[in-house]
This record gives C-alpha cells, structure tokens and sequence, in this order.
C-alpha cells in the first residue's frame, strides 16, 4: 500500500515517522543521491496524504495503521512540513496615485458608459428584428445579404473591409478576383441581419 520508499506502518504506534520525514523530504537524483530538501508545499501534500491515510484503517486487510494511530500525532501537515506561518496579507496595498485613477476609471464605466452601452444595444435590437430562432419563415442568407448591400449602398455607408487573410482564403477557396465582394467583410453584413454568419459555402 504504501510507496518504496517509506515504511509500512502496519501495527505501529512509534515514531518511525520521523525516519520517514527524514527520507521522504529529500530530494534525488537519477542515481539516488541527495540533491536538496523538498520544499515546503511538497512537505505538506506527503504528510497530509500519510496522516489522512489513518482515516481508512478499516479498510485495509494488511498494512493500515492501529486504531488510534495518527502519524505526528495531533501536529497539522503545516506544522510537520515546516511551514512558515504568514499573518496578514503578504501582497502590498496599490499605491494611491494607482488605486485612485482605476477606481475613476472604473465608476466611469459604469456611471456614464455603461448608460450608451445599452442604448446602442437596444439600437442595435431595432435594427436585427428577425434574429436566428425567433422567425423559421425568414429569407435566406442569398436574400438578406443583398438587402444588406442595397442598404449600404442606399445610405452611402462604407462596407467594412475584410482581413487580408480572409481575402487569402477566399481566392484559394476559387473566389473571382473580380468579385465585388472580395474585399467585403461578410460577417459585420451578417451582423446586420441577425445572423452570426453567411453559411455561403
């Protein structure tokens, strides 16, 4: 049940733990020399494994612990790894000329941003009324993108311009060179209509 390198503590109530804090906390190399002591947080998760072992005793045939038995007797894992107690927060306070501008920065967000935020996003609402899902009867992409496109045009609102990889794929996915949709970016069209894409291919 237990790794080589400890000792099976079957039937023990001894201290031969120390012999195996002594073994278990080192560190070594391919060739079984002592290169350093574990570190602490290492420490730690051994013994809380070793000590919580006591809690199952019922269920091993061979090799559990006595009843009773609690390695290092009432001493945590902290305390046995050797842990440095810490008290308080390690981590110092943000400077005044830091935390002051973040906070503005912050309650502007919320105070007078987040008010446009959702007025453009009811905007936006108006403007995509037949939304995926909400209307099995809409037109098909082939349509509303041309709606799209006409509305552009109607309105003199430039098209955005697609990613000079997106133009890449097109062409080696045998797009004209010619096509005046080449260089458009579809997905801001999509957008428009309530659809997350143009599913063209």
């Amino acid at each position: 049940m237990f790794h080589p390198g400890l000792p099976d503590w079957g039937g023990s109530t001894s201290l031969s733990k120390d012999n195996c804090r002594s073994e278990s906390f080192k560190v070594r190399g391919k060739h079984g020399v002592v290169i350093r002591d574990s570190s602490p947080g290492y420490r730690m998760d051994v013994v809380a494994v070793i000590q919580e072992l006591g809690y199952y005793t019922e269920l091993f045939s061979t090799g559990g612990y006595v009843p009773g038995f609690r390695p290092w007797g009432r001493r945590t894992a902290y305390s046995v790894a050797g842990m440095v107690c810490r008290t308080g927060n390690t981590t110092p306070p943000l400077s005044n000329d830091v935390f002051q501008p973040l906070v503005a920065a912050a309650l502007y967000v919320v105070e007078v941003l987040a008010l446009h935020v959702v007025e453009l996003q009811q905007q936006l609402r108006g403007m995509t009324p037949n939304r995926p899902g909400r209307n099995s009867g809409r037109p098909s992409w082939k349509v509303e993108v041309v709606r799209a496109v006409d509305r552009r045009i109607r309105e003199g609102d430039p098209f955005d311009v697609a990613l000079d990889h997106v133009v890449a794929e097109r062409l080696a996915d045998g797009w004209d060179p010619d096509d005046p949709l080449l260089r458009v970016n579809l997905i801001s069209l999509a957008h428009e209509t309530g659809r997350h894409a143009f599913h063209y291919t």
